[in-house]
């Protein structure tokens, strides 16, 4: 196993290096290879939203984040050093990691897909814990939007099931999930999916709670190129007077679907039929199960 450890700072030998070099001893003792990583001292951009990274699965800037994205694949984890600077990550590693996993999820890299990460943060004073938050939130958010998204596109129904557990057990309370009806648990799920797939704006038109045939779906994509699936997704939260476990409530949600004839509007704006792919979410407390079907 190889870990890179990535060095934020703009000294290559200051105190953040300092502390991933304990990291890498602790690391090394147990049989793990270490590598560090230095990001440098040059300024670096923040991404600029050119969506060049799609074509090239690397950043439109030839620097540091390129170097880093050629070699990070070859890794099997990270770990994420920066001073704190105002109470917050350096602007240097921010601007590096904004453009690096926006590269890699993009790109359809994966070259983080399934690898554990840690943060490591240096201070005089204050800062740490929010410093640590930030950070953190590059691998985790880019693990749960990337491995859903590309779930989806697979129709891969295990795989959004998967991702669905982690957040929920991992993140959410029963005042969430399970509390009083009118916290309306279904709408939660609603929104939290629509969270997911937010980043496929520029490949699909998202449309959410829109008329179509004889009723309202939950959410629909509208692909903006003729050679990819559409999707429609109803949502339910399991009734114990309606259903006897959560397979029915997804199946309901399916036969909902397809009796209300959600396709509709998808049809009208000329998507084939053959390439409509409905989703049928059940929840149940923090248990969720996908089901799908063309």
């Amino acid at each position: 196993m190889k870990v890179l450890l990535v060095n934020g700072s703009p000294h290559k030998e200051g105190c953040t290096y300092t502390a991933l070099c304990e990291v890498s001893k602790a690391l090394n003792g147990n049989g793990i290879d270490t590598d560090i990583f230095w990001i440098g001292n040059k300024p670096l951009s923040g991404c600029i939203a050119c969506k060049k990274c799609r074509e090239n699965n690397r950043c439109v800037f030839s620097d540091t984040v390129n170097e880093f994205l050629e070699i990070a694949g070859d890794y099997d984890g990270f770990v994420f050093g920066t001073p704190v600077h105002w109470g917050g990550a350096s602007g240097a590693i921010t601007s590096f990691l904004d453009r690096a996993f926006y590269a890699d999820l993009n790109g359809g890299g994966m070259r983080f897909r399934l690898k554990p990460a840690a943060v490591v943060t240096s201070a005089r004073r204050a800062g740490t814990t929010a410093t640590w938050d930030q950070v953190n939130m590059f691998e985790n958010g880019s693990l749960f939007y990337n491995e859903f998204i590309q779930s989806l596109l697979r129709h891969d129904t295990d795989g959004m099931e998967d991702i669905l557990c982690d957040i929920a057990y991992s993140s959410m309370s029963y005042f969430d999930l399970g509390g009083p009806p009118q916290r309306a648990p279904e709408n939660f799920f609603h929104g939290l999916v629509l969270g997911l797939i937010v980043s496929l704006k520029d490949q699909y038109r998202i449309v959410s709670n829109r008329k179509s045939g004889r009723g309202r779906y939950d959410i629909a994509l509208y692909p903006l190129q003729p050679d990819m699936d559409a999707f429609i997704m109803e949502f339910k939260v399991y009734d114990a007077r309606k259903e006897e476990c959560i397979e029915q409530t997804a199946s309901r949600a399916l036969e909902q679907i397809e009796d209300r004839q959600y396709e509709a509007d998808l049809l009208a704006a000329g998507i084939p039929r053959a390439r409509i792919y409905k989703l049928g979410f059940a929840f149940q407390g923090k248990e969720v199960l996908v089901v799908g079907c063309e």
